[in-house]
């Protein structure tokens, strides 16, 4: 993606989220995603808890994992990252709280509410030569 795309060109990934039956169903897919891949290829914004209960609720819950990109620093930047649901789930808000709670929802919560698809939207830059 990075050698063919443009300096500032937007990469738009769509894939079955790991708790979707279907991602194991077609051969063709020999990875099953979940929505903090994108910290492998690229460098989000850092997470911190903020305030004190967060801090407390991280601790103990030991829900949030830090990574290293397996690329080299600075080919993209992520700009979103979205789970997409069935639409029962759009309407009873599933989708909005998972998507709020993204961490929360894939470690506790994924496969009694399965999800769709991952959108995962990048930024490619390029250094300057």
């Amino acid at each position: 993606m990075h050698r063919v795309a443009a300096d500032g060109a937007t990469v738009e990934i769509v894939s079955p989220h790991f708790s979707n039956r279907c991602a194991f169903l077609d051969p063709t897919h020999r990875r099953a995603l979940s929505a903090r891949f994108p910290e492998f290829i690229a460098r989000g914004k850092p997470w911190t808890p903020s305030g004190a209960f967060a801090v407390v609720r991280s601790y103990v819950f030991q829900h949030r994992h830090d990574t290293e990109p397996l690329l080299e620093e600075g080919l993209f930047d992520i700009e979103s990252i979205r789970l997409r649901f069935a639409r029962v789930f759009q309407w009873t808000g599933v989708e909005a709280f998972a998507n709020w709670k993204i961490d929360f929802y894939e470690f506790y919560l994924a496969f009694q509410l399965p999800a769709r698809d991952i959108e995962a939207v990048f930024r490619v830059r390029k250094k300057e030569s």
